[in-house]
């Protein structure tokens, strides 16, 4: 009996226990249902909605390697901040309510990313501390430290960003946050472009990662970084799983072409089968809006098979193709431009294409400063090429007579008007034909008739959609093929030559009647003097544009000579002797001591000749200019407290010592305001004419003026200025000197003997 009622209370204090826990468990599981029903998953799906956001508006170019995960773009921010403040709304409401919640930490999470995708970083990492502090579970604690690694980077503190890499590099992870970690870090390794650790990281994950897109983009990016490092092979390889990984259409296009170019070509038969792929593609209805992008490939194939010609025809197609994004433009005209400049060297040309290219991007483009700059070199060196050429043909069109000057003129005028309307009949019979693919149609019967053969049928429809779209049955649909030309026109570059002319019509539309081109015309010397001038100033640019900028010396050296021979008093001669021996001193010694002869015996004291008999001479003369400014400032301040002797005497050492430097006229200036402090206003004005007679430094020249007038001034303004005047009409019989000598008899009897001797003198006169 005991043994039972023993018994029944130990059942009775387990089964109160068993209330109590479960009542807990009961509680524990109402606040997580409570928070992750409502507060917790309306704040997730915020997030998600938002990383949507971010990658769908970013903007992938597969010209270029692809990041990993989508960039953030503090543009996008007003796209989706109403979904992260609500988030962090939602969020910080769970806290609040519920912090016994398991979800709090997870919520601070969602707090984090808001706060990241933001771009309030700083806050963002504060977040991903405290949850990497405080969360007792390892999953999420390990997942705020990814977060934290992407904060710092995105608030460009790589250091921070790299020191919690190689801490989570050693940590054991679940799969999901393994794969959220190599993929971060794989993003933050391409940007500092370290591709070695991004294939490291996207390795990792390979064959984790079970999102077919995302593992596509993976195999992807690893192909192109393969490709990138000249490992065409690995590339292959990759590129070939992207394709079998069964990817977007966009990304298998690329995949293809990409394909293509790190296909090894061993011989003749490998060339051809790359032709019958760029052949396939482009019969491949589905890459039709591709074209442009075909077109681009085969340009670029061509013209690593040098044919260059070729590959100009390939790179106009894709620029013609409908399709054609501002981004494939962009690629298409840099090439041209790339092409006129290294292979053919027509600048001018090239000049028109970089125009081009640069309409086609924006300043945000890494390239954009190297290419503007190529830009204004050759727009500098085309406009004084165009004005040698305009000028020379003025000068040698008013030698002629009035008569055959009319000819001239009326021909020039004439052939204007034959190109104007040239142009206007070109507009006139513009086809969209041109521009359509050239593909084999081997299939195609020329005999049959349109509507019974489907083949034709087909690419007659298609070929009507990619020119009208695919537009409703609409009276008067004709219409908008007069917009479509006039887009076509104005944004696709048919022929680069004819655009110069065109250019020049439009300039001189206003201009290129008889007596506007007659006004040009320099009938007087003075006018013609200017053009003269004008080509001088043109040869030396254009010189110093070919040699220094495009290291193009035979050519630079052309006009050179030109200056040279035609401009024999010119001021630059001296700059033109000097870079021409630069350029010739190792390949011709004998030319380049001619050059540095003439300058030595024609321009001694010229920087140029200093330059070639001491090559450091510019630093020399720095570090010198750099003492003597340093000694005439302590100077100066010993003249403002009036230590007058030292300053006298130091100013003649560095006058004696640096006479060849010009800073030492700033010396004798202030020798010259020392001796006027001792000696008075007499002797200030003879140093003041000796500086004018003697210094070529126009602002000391200027000051010393100045100096001089003031002092004269004050001449007119006393009658004892210590300058003696006579005046014979002065009735009084007595003058009175006064003289300031040294205690000496003798002196002061010569002094007296010169005065009577003077004063007898004058009288008598």
């Amino acid at each position: 009996m005991i043994i039972s009622t023993y018994t029944n209370v130990r059942y009775l204090i387990i089964i109160i226990l068993l209330l109590f826990s479960c009542r807990s468990v009961v509680k524990q599981f109402y606040e997580d249902s409570t928070a992750r029903f409502n507060s917790y998953f309306i704040a997730n799906e915020n997030i998600k909605k938002v990383q949507n956001i971010i990658y769908d508006s970013y903007k992938w170019n597969y010209d270029e390697i692809i990041p990993i995960i989508s960039p953030l773009d503090s543009n996008n921010i007003s796209q989706y901040s109403d979904l992260t403040n609500n988030a962090i709304e939602k969020a910080s409401l769970l806290i609040q309510r519920h912090p016994e919640s398991s979800l709090v930490m997870d919520s601070y999470i969602l707090i984090g990313l808001s706060r990241l995708y933001n771009f309030e970083f700083k806050n963002a990492e504060i977040t991903f501390k405290y949850v990497n502090t405080k969360s007792k579970d390892i999953k999420t604690s390990t997942l705020a430290l990814i977060y934290l690694m992407r904060s710092y980077f995105e608030n460009n503190k790589i250091q921070e960003s790299l020191e919690v890499y190689n801490y989570l590099d050693k940590v054991e992870m679940n799969k999901k946050n393994k794969i959220s970690f190599h993929l971060n870090s794989a993003f933050i390794f391409q940007n500092i472009e370290n591709y070695d650790e991004v294939i490291k990281n996207l390795n990792s994950i390979e064959e984790v990662v079970t999102n077919k897109n995302q593992q596509s983009k993976i195999l992807f990016l690893i192909g192109q970084i393969y490709q990138k490092k000249g490992f065409k092979n690995e590339a292959y390889k990759y590129y070939r799983k992207c394709l079998k990984n069964n990817p977007s259409f966009e990304l298998e296009f690329y995949t293809k072409l990409n394909l293509a170019k790190v296909t090894e070509l061993t011989n003749s038969s490998d060339i051809k089968k790359i032709y019958k792929y760029f052949n396939k593609l482009l019969r491949d209805k589905k890459n039709e809006n591709y074209l442009d992008k075909i077109f681009f490939e085969i340009g670029e194939f061509e013209y690593n098979q040098n044919k260059i010609e070729l590959a100009i025809k390939n790179y106009n197609k894709s620029l013609k193709s409908n399709e054609s994004s501002s981004d494939q433009k962009y690629l298409n005209y840099k090439k041209l431009a790339e092409i006129y400049y290294n292979d053919f060297r027509k600048y001018e040309i090239s000049k028109l294409y970089y125009d081009s290219t640069l309409n086609n991007t924006n300043r945000e483009n890494k390239e954009y400063k190297n290419l503007n700059e190529r830009r204004q070199i050759l727009l500098e060196l085309v406009e004084n090429l165009k004005l040698i050429e305009e000028n020379d043909s003025l000068i040698q069109l008013s030698l002629l007579d009035k008569e055959e000057i009319n000819k001239i003129v009326d021909n020039y005028i004439n052939q204007l008007k034959k190109e104007e309307k040239k142009k206007e009949k070109l507009d006139e019979n513009f086809s969209f034909n041109d521009n359509q693919q050239e593909i084999i149609d081997e299939n195609l019967s020329k005999n049959s008739w349109y509507f019974y053969n489907d083949l034709v049928l087909t690419r007659g429809r298609d070929e009507f959609k990619r020119i009208w779209g695919n537009r409703k049955l609409t009276d008067n649909w004709r219409i908008s093929r007069k917009i479509k030309l006039i887009e076509i026109e104005e944004t696709n570059t048919k022929n680069v030559e004819d655009s110069i002319a065109v250019s020049s019509k439009e300039n001189n539309s206003n201009e290129n009647n008889k007596e506007n081109l007659f006004k040009k015309i320099p009938f007087e010397e003075s006018e013609k003097n200017n053009l003269k001038k004008e080509i001088e100033i043109a040869y030396f640019k254009v010189g110093k544009i070919y040699i220094q900028q495009l290291n193009e010396f035979p050519l630079g050296k052309n006009y050179f000579d030109k200056l040279l021979k035609e401009f024999d008093k010119s001021e630059y001669i001296p700059e033109v002797l000097y870079l021409l021996y630069l350029r010739t001193k190792e390949s011709d010694y004998k030319i380049a001591d001619i050059y540095k002869e003439k300058l030595l015996n024609d321009f001694p004291n010229n920087l140029f000749t200093k330059l070639i008999i001491n090559p450091n001479y510019e630093q020399d003369q720095f570090v010198e200019n750099t003492f003597l400014i340093g000694e005439y400032n302590n100077l100066f301040k010993r003249y403002e407290s009036k230590d007058y002797d030292f300053v006298i005497k130091k100013s003649n050492s560095i006058i004696s010592n640096y006479s060849q430097n010009s800073l030492h006229e700033k010396f004798i200036l202030l020798k010259a305001l020392t001796n006027g402090e001792l000696y008075g206003n007499f002797i200030f004005q003879l140093s003041i004419k000796k500086i004018l007679n003697n210094v070529i430094n126009k602002d000391i020249i200027q000051f010393s003026k100045e100096l001089l007038k003031s002092s004269e001034e004050v001449n007119s303004n006393y009658v004892f200025s210590g300058i003696p005047e006579f005046n014979k009409d002065n009735n009084e019989e007595n003058f009175y000197l006064v003289f300031v000598v040294n205690n000496d008899e003798n002196l002061i009897n010569k002094i007296s003997d010169e005065v009577k001797k003077m004063i007898k003198e004058f009288i008598l006169y």
